[in-house]
Parts: structure tokens; C-alpha cells; sequence
């Protein structure tokens, strides 16, 4: 019966081993094919081996010890391969990730992390992630000369109180406030939208708040957003916020980037800006005269020229050169 359920394992260990070989699997039996009388003739081919199931009368077959694995690599040899740490001896990749996380391989017999990814204070190895980028932990951000950040809120940043990413998302540097002298882009960062220029200024399309703390956009066109004046006159001249809308004062109003005064039909004028909101409406009202008027045979009714508007001055032309004829 003992003999039967030997034959058996060796039976089910060459079948995984076939099974492996077809597939491509790496083999980790419980027992080798190396027959044995004693440890000694184990060890001599695999330390951390000794002789199982075997006794007075009967062979038995060398087997790893407890916390090692087994790679059987033909009937003569076999190898019991443990977990390695980082810079230590192995043969396989999973030596190495057994400790090291599967972010490891074994490289030139020795465990290391693979490119792209580091060895962090924990000794396990970690992908490495930019200043700013997405992170799942602390041992994600690493900087030069093996310095890491924190994982904050899903992004990886620099650990303490005013130190923003510098340029290179591998390094932090001391953030400038606006107005304080700098050296490049990346210390400005401490407010958003501001760039280096000597001193930490807003960046083009901003414009400096209030309370000059912060860098607010600058509006590019009536009825953007707006929280302060400033935002809207910077690009639009004359224009205010009222209820954070960019406008013209009472009035006036915008005509392309600028506030024109606001003249009515028949209101005096001195230029057509006046009489109308956009340059397309040029062609149905004009300054004539120091006058707003409609063109003749324009309609219009956002502008009030219609046809009884026209109507009424061609009659009242028709009228007047009729009197003029009599008179004659």
C-alpha cells in the first residue's frame, strides 16, 4: 500500500511537471524526483532541502523546508528557492515579489524593482509617480535623492507647509506668494494662475484681485463671470460687474471690446457706434448728421426702424417736396 501511494506522487509529479512544460508554467512540487537515504544527499544539491519519507529500509525523496519552494528543474536536480529581499540572491521573479511586491524582479541573480518603480522606506518596491499625478500611497512619490512626497487627496505632493513641485515633478521647492521675488514658474504655484516674471505675477488672461491675493480670468467678452470690475475692464473698456456679469455702465453699452454712450433713433450722435450695439447693424442705422437714423428701407425692430417708421419719413419727404414745388 506505502509503494502504491510512492508511485502515486511520483506519477502526479511528473504529470505537473509535462502539464507545466506544455503551458509554460514555473513547477513548485512538494517533493523533487531525487531519491534519498539521508539530508546530506539533499543538501549537497539544494540547501534548505533534507531527505522526506524515508527511513531504515526505505528511499526517500528530497523535499524543501518549510518557507521554501520547490522548482524542479529535471530527475537530478531541483532547487529550494526562498523569499529574497532587495539586492539579495535569487533565481526567480518570485522570490523577489514574495517580499518585495510585484512591482520586483530578479535581475543578474539579485532582487531589485523593476524600471519604473522604487524601493521605498516600508523595503517593498513601489511605481513611481510625479509630483501632481495620481497616487494610492505615500511610497508612490518618490523624489530625488530618494526623498518621497505624501499621497494627498489622490495626487502625490510635497510633505510640508509651503513647499510646492518644481519644475521637474521629481523635486519640491519653497513657494513665493505674489509679489515676492522668484526664480522660475513652479515657485509661483502657491496661487494658481501666476507665472515668474522677477516677482510672482498673474499670468496672462488674469488679472490681480482686490485684496491682491489671488489671480482672477479676465473677461473677453460682455457677460462672461465676474466677481470684481478689474476682471472686466481689463479687456473691455469702460465695462463694470454687476451681478457678476460683465456690462456697461447705465447708458452705455458694449459695442466689440469697448463701452460706446447710447444714442436713440433720432437722439444726437457722433459716430454710428452710438446708434447701435454690433458692427452688422451698420447698414440699418447711422450717425447722419449728428443724428441716429434708419437707413431708409431698413427694418429693424431691436432698433426701432419699421415700416411705419419708414413709411412715416418717406411721407413726410413726399410732403415736403411737394410743398417745395408749389412754392416754386
Amino acid at each position: 500500500m506505502t509503494s502504491c501511494i510512492y508511485f502515486l506522487v511520483i506519477f502526479l509529479s511528473v504529470c505537473l511537471t509535462v502539464f507545466g512544460q506544455k503551458f509554460g508554467l514555473e513547477q513548485f512540487n512538494l517533493v523533487s524526483y531525487t531519491q534519498c537515504r539521508f539530508d546530506s544527499d539533499c543538501v549537497k544539491i539544494s540547501k534548505n532541502s533534507f531527505c522526506f519519507d524515508n527511513d531504515a529500509d526505505k528511499i526517500g525523496n528530497c523535499k524543501c523546508r518549510d518557507g521554501f519552494d520547490m522548482v524542479s528543474r529535471n530527475r537530478t536536480f531541483f532547487a529550494c528557492l526562498g523569499p529574497a529581499g532587495y539586492n539579495e540572491a535569487c533565481e526567480k521573479n518570485m522570490q523577489c515579489q514574495l517580499i518585495l511586491t510585484e512591482n520586483a524582479e530578479c535581475y543578474n541573480l539579485a532582487c531589485r524593482c523593476k524600471d519604473g518603480a522604487h524601493l521605498f522606506t516600508d523595503g517593498r518596491c513601489y511605481v513611481s509617480v510625479l509630483l501632481g499625478d495620481f497616487c494610492q500611497s505615500d511610497g508612490n512619490c518618490w523624489m530625488t535623492g530618494d526623498n518621497f512626497g505624501t499621497c494627498k487627496f489622490g495626487r502625490c505632493s510635497c510633505k510640508f507647509d509651503r513647499e510646492v513641485a518644481n519644475e521637474d515633478k521629481v523635486s519640491c521647492v519653497i513657494g513665493r506668494d505674489l509679489g515676492e521675488l522668484c526664480s522660475n514658474d513652479a515657485e509661483c504655484t502657491l496661487t494658481p494662475n501666476t507665472q515668474c516674471r522677477v516677482s510672482c505675477r498673474c499670468a496672462a488672461g488674469f488679472v490681480l484681485s482686490r485684496n491682491q491675493t489671488t489671480c482672477l480670468s479676465a473677461a473677453t467678452n460682455f457677460f462672461d463671470s465676474c466677481e470684481e470690475t478689474d476682471q472686466c475692464s481689463a479687456f473691455l473698456t469702460g465695462s463694470i460687474c454687476t451681478s457678476n456679469k460683465c456690462t456697461c455702465p447705465e447708458g452705455f453699452h458694449g459695442y466689440s471690446n469697448r463701452c460706446i454712450k447710447s444714442a436713440a433713433i433720432g437722439s444726437s450722435c457722433s459716430s454710428t457706434e452710438e446708434c447701435i450695439p454690433e458692427a452688422k447693424y451698420s447698414d440699418t442705422v447711422q450717425c447722419t448728421g449728428g443724428t441716429c437714423k434708419c437707413v431708409q428701407g431698413m427694418i429693424s425692430e431691436m432698433l426701432g426702424c419699421n415700416r411705419g417708421h419708414n413709411f412715416a419719413i418717406s411721407l413726410v419727404g413726399l410732403i415736403i417736396s411737394i410743398v417745395f414745388c408749389r412754392i416754386l
